[in-house]
């Protein structure tokens, strides 16, 4: 190395050369003569250890390379340039002869006469032993590094120098770096990260492989070293003269194709490699058109291609090879997007290995839990670009999530709508009314919208994450939670056949925008809900991916709808805060905020009503009459930022009132606290403001709304007061709960009518008499009886009391 310092030593009358940083290499005890940086030694000549050949030029003299360590050996390295890459750079740059002693099996040529027909790692012993011999050796050892063995054996490799045919890529270094830049990656930093820099490094391509099997190089040389490279079938007819009709290009057949040097008259024969296969790879975009002899147009048109996606290790591979094939033929890009990928790891986030045993088998999750869920558990589980943990667990999970989510909404409408024989294609669909139809179908178009800019994007997990959300929380948890009953209507009247058009409509549009990500789910629903439709594709992947109605979007009705939706989450969240079922019902709910606001709830009153299962629902602008708030500091924050002041600040906090400190906080951002002739600004950082509800309310998480500009903080609390007749009526509540269990225990039909009998305490029952025409509605009981029945029976234990129910199919 250049700028190491070395030491000249004497031992027993012998002379060393080695680093100072690694004389304790040294054994016994020696006297250092001189210490010198390493360049000092540039070109001085040494005798060699074995002269089995003779050099064409000169070889044994020292050479400088940064590549030398000080970690272990002597700071003194022989130099192999038939077997290292950084040895054969250095060769080149001083002009050493390559040394070839070793053949293409790993054995010592013949004119290593001592060490001949020996394997290269069977040999390490005899040579160590001849120079001990020979008095040349100080000690040998062992050193534990790392070392290349094959992937395929399990056998050290041998790096070995050969002659080969190379593209100059690194004349196209700033080509290559210019069309780097009109390419849009994903994720956006490889572009000039692990691409870029890979790119600014590049190497010139190492083309030729002696192998068999492959793209055979189309170069033929004479015996006088003149080259001919030929581009066609035609231009090798026009040095070798006809070809046969059955004429194979490949080995062993084009090899038996010869010519006359054009420049002295030689037989030319093909250099004997095949192209790497890589090349292949790269020359694809006009390889699969047979251009430029067929198809120019056609791939005029094509090429740059628009999107490729492959794993991140293709920043060296496909991806590369695609763009440098295209920059050295075309000087142009390949592909106008790419999207990179990231590896597949196990459950706890590590490299999946045989040796490991945690490989996990797509075919079994496959057959365990199916393809679209596996699907959609990578589109959705992170961005494509981020490594995924993965295990049969994850994708059942997923599938619980949301593929059985759509498919039971799938399920609810197939079923009550072969009851009602409700057909799409021959009812004449009404006029849309019901907020709730409306709002769902601009939800849809909205949706629609969203997967399409996700897509186009190429922000695929986007898009699946917006096709969740919209399926589990809006279609599912609200829309048909809150539409079941006008499902289970006996007469089909207008807002009934609504429901039936708006949820086909939905589930139609939804295999659609699904059938990129979940091909198998979307085919099976798309055949059902398309029979009888004329018009119909035959498959849903014949089908055009849709657009939006602009017309049914209604942003207001949006905004208001998530409004209450939040609502309810904070009202279910207040009941919960009290251990209060969300069966039983509540008296009434309160929802407070400014005027403004009040205004946009109250038309969807009844949905927020009927979601935290209250009689009534009442609305307030005054906040402090059912509010108070708690002011807490963060002690985290306000210690590192006031120090030795933050006590004084809490102190003066804790003297004024938190109702004022929230207001400033909401509106501004920020409450100022003066001490001691000081101002301190604090900010929501700084302090954790929480909420009480009034004696006998309860209340959620405050809910952020926004409105033509304007943030405002809505509240929703709960009257946590439980009167007789309310605990009746949860009574009743809890005896549907029980018969729908019994219900499916007993695999009944989704219509399927009953008979019901309650055997308990006469007092228990005269509680429920009252809700006698909820149960059977609720049930599809025809008849609800107390004392015993016949049937299936099971004694359940609600509120502490005994009660048995018996079933009976009718």
């Amino acid at each position: 190395h250049p700028d190491f310092e070395y030491l000249l030593v004497e031992q027993d009358g012998e002379r060393y050369i080695l680093a100072k940083a690694l004389q304790m290499a040294l054994d016994g005890d020696y006297r250092i003569l001189k210490t010198f940086k390493g360049r000092e030694l540039e070109g001085v000549e040494y005798e060699p250890l074995y002269r089995f050949v003779k050099p064409e030029r000169k070889a044994w003299y020292v050479v400088l390379g940064d590549f030398v360590t000080e970690t272990e050996g002597t700071g003194v390295v022989h130099m192999a340039p038939a077997f290292g890459a950084e040895d054969f750079e250095v060769a080149k740059k001083y002009g050493l002869p390559i040394i070839q002693l070793v053949d293409e099996a790993g054995r010592i040529k013949d004119e290593a006469e001592p060490f001949k027909g020996l394997y290269v790692k069977e040999a390490d012993e005899k040579i160590i032993e001849d120079l001990r011999r020979r008095g040349l050796l100080y000690k040998a050892g062992t050193l534990v590094h790392s070392y290349p063995y094959c992937w395929r054996c399990d056998t050290p490799l041998l790096y070995y120098a050969i002659e080969t045919w190379y593209i100059k890529m690194s004349a196209l270094r700033e080509k290559l770096l210019e069309n780097n830049e009109k390419i849009n990656w994903y994720p956006s930093y490889l572009k000039r990260g692990r691409f870029g820099k890979f790119l600014e490094e590049a190497k010139d391509w190492a083309l030729s492989r002696n192998r068999f099997w492959g793209t055979p190089l189309p170069i033929w040389t004479c015996p006088n070293g003149h080259h001919v490279c030929v581009g066609s079938y035609r231009e090798l007819e026009e040095y070798a003269g006809k070809l046969p009709e059955d004429f194979d290009p490949h080995k062993p057949w084009v090899d038996r194709v010869t010519f006359p040097c054009p420049k002295c008259g030689e037989t030319m024969r093909r250099e004997p490699h095949v192209i790497d296969c890589w090349y292949d790879s790269g020359a694809a975009p006009f390889a699969q058109y047979h251009y430029p002899f067929e198809n120019v147009e056609r791939f005029k048109e094509t090429f740059p291609v628009t999107f490729i996606t492959e794993a991140v290790d293709q920043c060296r591979g496909w991806f590369y090879t695609l763009h440098a094939v295209a920059t050295a033929v075309f000087g142009s890009h390949a592909y106008e997007n790419v999207v990179s990928l990231g590896h597949i790891l196990d459950e706890k986030g590590r490299k999946m290995s045989k040796s490991r045993g945690n490989v996990v088998d797509p075919n079994v999750i496959f057959e365990h839990v199916g393809a679209d869920a596996m699907r959609w558990y990578f589109f959705t589980s992170s961005p494509p670009w981020i490594p995924k943990r993965f295990s049969e667990r994850m994708v059942v999970e997923t599938r619980n999530h949301f593929l059985n989510t759509l498919w039971n909404v799938y399920f609810f409408y197939v079923t009550n709508a072969n009851i009602d024989e409700f057909n799409p294609h021959r009812d004449e669909r009404p006029k849309v009314t019901s907020e709730l139809d409306r709002w769902l179908l601009s939800r849809l178009s909205t949706l629609t919208k969203t997967v399409r800019r996700e897509m186009e994007g190429y922000m695929v997990h986007k898009a699946a994450r917006a096709l969740d959300e919209f399926v589990v929380e809006e279609l599912s948890n609200w829309y048909l939670r809150r539409s079941r009953r006008r499902f289970w209507r006996s007469e089909m009247d207008e807002d009934k056949r609504s429901a039936y058009h708006t949820l086909y409509r939905t589930l139609e549009v939804l295999t659609r925008l699904l059938a990129p990500f979940i091909p198998f789910t979307t085919e099976a629903m798309y055949q059902n809900l398309s029979r009888g439709d004329e018009k119909a594709a035959e498959s849903v992947h014949l089908t055009d991916f849709p657009e939006p109605v602009e017309e049914e979007i209604d942003p207001d009705l949006e905004r208001r709808m998530e409004l209450v939706m939040k609502l309810a989450a904070s009202g279910r969240a207040a009941r919960a805060s009290k251990g209060i079922k969300l069966r039983h019902p509540l008296r009434e709910a309160v929802v407070v905020a400014d005027e403004e606001v009040l205004e946009d709830v109250s038309p969807l009153e009844e949905y927020l009503r009927d979601e935290i299962n209250v009689k009534e629902v009442n609305y307030s602008a005054d906040v402090k009459r059912y509010i108070t708030h708690v002011v807490k500091p963060n002690y985290k924050v306000l210690g590192p930022r006031f120090k030795g002041e933050a006590r004084k600040v809490v102190d003066q906090l804790s003297k004024v009132n938190p109702d004022e400190v929230a207001a400033s906080l909401e509106e501004k951002g920020e409450y100022f606290v003066r001490v001691g002739g000081r101002t301190f600004t604090l900010t929501r950082e700084d302090l954790k403001v929480e909420v009480e509800a009034r004696e006998g309310y309860a209340v959620g998480e405050p809910v952020a709304y926004t409105k033509n500009g304007r943030k405002f903080t809505v509240y929703l609390l709960v009257n946590t007061e439980v009167t007789e007749e309310l605990r009746r009526e949860a009574l009743a509540r809890e005896v549907v709960r029980r018969i729908q269990a019994m219900r499916k225990e007993m695999n009944l039909d989704f219509m399927q009518r009953i008979d019901v009998a309650v055997e308990c305490d006469p007092e228990v029952f005269r509680k429920i008499e009252g809700y006698l025409d909820y149960i059977k509605g609720e049930t599809l009981a025809e008849k609800l009886t107390h004392g015993e029945g016949e049937g299936y029976s099971r004694e359940w234990v609600i509120d502490g009391v005994k009660i048995t129910i018996t079933v009976k199919a009718k």
